[in-house]
């Protein structure tokens, strides 16, 4: 059983201070106003005392920031972030990475966004995503992103890249499905430094284009250990209005079987795409297997969709409407054929994948996020979440779990709120939450299992735990995908994903 993520030491690869609209472009990000936070969480024994430690990042010069401890409670988490309502001393403009250090197991997430919160953000900011710390027991020499976009049908993607000790970091792109690679380099100069690399800065690469040439994957490699993150972003907003963001993988989560939890295919507005790269040593063929939860689309559960030959080190995509399936969101009307539900990928060699969501309900709006597939192997009876939101100044978190075991295994949610604690173990028919191989489960409006009231229960946010039982060996993985709720009650803010924490 594989337990990943769990340590206490985090590093967080992208942090920074607000930046205003007039200072234009912040960590190689459109637009102005953008901040971060970090939500840790204590899964220990006793009390943690915590230090978050912020680190400048290779290039920026003439700005600081001030490392700040937090107690955290067992089962409870801490909000580390700049502004009036927060406790960080940060100058504007920051722009590096942090490491955070306990006496007790953490976890923790980043929130990158440039929407307003008293003194930081901007006007008119909707962006907005979040990305899983990464401790000091899962950083690696290598990392693979299935994605690399450049200025591809108007998005780019950044990379932050974070080397434990100080040390030269390599670039391979291989973009337009394998058939053009590219390399670039940046060395840091002090341990816990983080380096941005975008695809715009290798002069010889495509860009501004439509088709693959622009579309492709990259792996970073060191001699000493790296962390990652990677952000996708409209290539001009200002300011702006969407952001993607997850980590980067390592050995440990390459698989030959990766499960997504959350599949969708003009559910309630969303669909999701997934990109999905092989790893391996050789040319792979990758198989897409769809598993139903809810909606119209009834027949696509079980479903297959086969790519051949795809090369070592480049990526494919699945897309709802691409492959004969679902009629997708680009259909002329648009498809009516809602399903939510999960996928499991299989291939003849390892590979990793992403899960990118559009959201199309609102007109002339467009939310997206993102998350990192799950390797089969990593599923454990144990997910952590350090952040969740019940109806908590307009956002509302939602919690998709999917059984990656061989057994039907019974749902348990501990959520221990800044006000309240409290279990939820029953559906909102009041069942036992009992799921089988391959299905998922969603915790979403909790409070109002009770009471039938969304506005009972309201107005707080906090940490859960959520606990598989049954025969055999459970095995469960989750995502949080926190929105507004109701939509467009928050002017349409960007929607956030992140992946629980096993263990």
């Amino acid at each position: 059983m594989k337990k990943i993520l769990i340590g206490t030491l985090v590093v967080m690869t992208l942090v920074a201070g607000v930046a205003y609209a007039q200072e234009g472009v912040i960590s190689s990000l459109p637009g102005g106003g953008w901040w971060e936070a970090s939500q840790v969480m204590n899964v220990g024994s006793d009390t943690a005392h915590t230090t978050f430690t912020p680190i400048l990042g290779l290039g920026v010069t003439g700005v600081t920031a001030e490392e700040k401890d937090a107690d955290i409670e067992v089962g409870a988490s801490h909000t580390f972030m700049p502004g009036q309502y927060g406790d960080l001393v940060m100058d504007d403009g920051f722009k590096g990475s942090a490491i955070v250090s306990s006496d007790q197991p953490i976890v923790a997430i980043g929130s990158v966004a440039n929407n307003p919160i008293g003194d930081i953000g901007v006007s008119g900011g909707r962006a907005a995503a979040q990305y899983p710390g990464i401790s000091q027991d899962a950083v690696d020499n290598a990392l693979a992103f299935p994605v690399v976009k450049n200025d591809y049908k108007g998005k780019t993607t950044t990379f932050y890249v974070q080397t434990v000790e100080a040390g030269t970091i390599y670039a391979t792109y291989t973009m337009n499905e394998g058939a053009n690679t590219y390399t670039t380099d940046a060395t840091t100069t002090v341990d816990g430094q983080m380096a941005t690399f975008s695809p715009d800065d290798v002069t010889a690469m495509p860009s501004g284009c439509s088709d693959a040439t622009c579309l492709g994957a990259v792996t970073f490699t060191s001699t000493v250990q790296l962390a990652g993150v990677y952000v996708e972003h409209n290539t001009t907003d200002n300011p702006a209005q969407i952001l993607l963001s997850t980590r980067g993988f390592t050995s440990g989560d390459f698989d030959t079987t990766v499960v997504i939890p959350a599949v969708k295919s003009v559910w309630r507005g969303r669909t999701t795409g997934i990109q999905i790269m092989n790893v391996g040593s050789a040319a792979s063929n990758i198989t897409v297997t769809l598993s139903y939860q809810d909606g119209t689309a009834t027949g696509a559960d079980g479903e297959t969709v086969s790519f051949t030959n795809v090369p070592a080190g480049a990526s494919v995509t699945f897309f709802p409407g691409n492959h004969g399936i679902f009629q997708g969101p680009f259909g002329d009307p648009p498809g009516d054929d809602e399903f939510v539900g999960s996928a499991s990928i299989t291939s003849d060699q390892n590979m990793v994948a992403i899960c990118n969501e559009n959201d199309f309900a609102a007109a002339n709006v467009t939310k997206q996020t993102v998350y990192a597939g799950f390797p089969a192997s990593g599923g454990t009876d144990t997910v952590l979440f350090p952040l969740v939101k019940e109806f908590y100044n307009g956002n509302t978190t939602g919690l998709q779990i999917a059984n990656v075991g061989d057994n039907a295994v019974t749902l348990e949610a501990a959520y221990v709120f800044q006000n309240n604690n409290f279990t939820v173990d029953v559906d909102s028919g009041g069942n036992a939450i009992t799921i089988g191989p391959g299905e998922a489960f969603t915790f979403w409006g909790v409070t109002a299992y009770w009471s039938g009231d969304y506005d009972a229960y309201t107005g707080d946010y906090g940490a859960v735990t959520v606990s598989a039982t049954g025969s055999g060996t459970p095995m469960i993985v989750g995502i949080a995908q926190e929105a507004e709720f109701p939509a467009g009650g928050l002017n349409y803010l960007d929607t956030k994903n992140y992946e629980g924490f096993n263990q």
